[in-house]
């Protein structure tokens, strides 16, 4: 029985392990003109990432997260002018989060 359990649960992450690979590879095919929803999430991860690189000293914290809160704003009000409510709203989310974390 243990081993039929592992092989379920081996199989259950192959299939996800799919469907992630599979939402990337679309991601990636459109190249940003017409990311799905939730890819402004997957930036933030990029965002996350941006500010570990950039925040050396406890000085820098305020500096760098205003800069990646303008810039998600920046992106959240062209998403708003091309009519796209929620890349828009969640690049908004972004930066909110971002201007709090400067503070």
């Amino acid at each position: 029985m243990p081993h039929e359990e592992e092989e379920a649960w081996g199989t259950q992450l192959r299939q996800r392990l799919l469907r992630l690979k599979t939402l990337v590879e679309r991601r990636e095919f459109l190249g940003g003109a017409a990311t799905p929803a939730g890819a402004s999430l997957i930036g933030g991860a990029a965002d996350a990432g941006g500010l570990r690189a950039r925040i050396h000293k406890f000085n820098d914290i305020s500096r760098e997260f205003t800069r990646a809160a303008v810039h998600r704003e920046r992106i959240a009000r062209q998403y708003e002018q091309e009519g796209r409510t929620v890349p828009a709203r969640e690049n908004y989310f972004l930066a909110a989060h971002l201007y709090a974390g400067a503070q």
